[in-house]
């Protein structure tokens, strides 16, 4: 069996950020805007997955109706197992949502409580 090298693999990474220039606060998450685009509603309407399709008139429906039949009993569960973990995961979702906008809230709230108490400090700097 191989032996990996954390710390050599951790020094090649070290040394190839130090020689693009990266820094730190390119990294930051907090940075990241978040899309206007609705992506959870998008999920809502994408989260059923039907497993009996529509098929045409004629002979080649008729079969992939038959074979529709033929395997309904096998592709049915697991289609709506899918269905029923897209909805939980779908559902995880929106609440993690929520956290995350209630955070970004009291984050705000925090920030503009910092401001006030550095304007107090610069003030009372200035009357000592």
């Amino acid at each position: 069996m191989q032996q990996i090298n954390v710390e050599k693999i951790m020094d090649q990474i070290k040394s190839e950020i130090k020689e693009k220039g990266y820094t730190e606060d390119m990294f930051s998450f907090q940075n990241i805007p978040l899309d206007d685009t609705d992506y959870v509603e998008e999920m809502k309407g994408t989260a059923f997955i039907d497993w009996h399709q529509p098929v045409s008139k004629g002979i080649k429906g008729f079969l992939k109706k038959v074979i529709q039949k033929c395997i309904a009993f096998s592709v049915a569960p697991i289609a709506e197992g899918q269905t029923r973990f897209n909805s939980t995961a779908i559902s995880a979702i929106e609440e993690l949502y929520l956290l995350i906008e209630e955070q970004r809230k009291e984050i705000d709230k925090q920030r503009k409580m910092i401001l006030n108490l550095k304007g107090q400090l610069q003030q009372q700097k200035v009357e000592i």
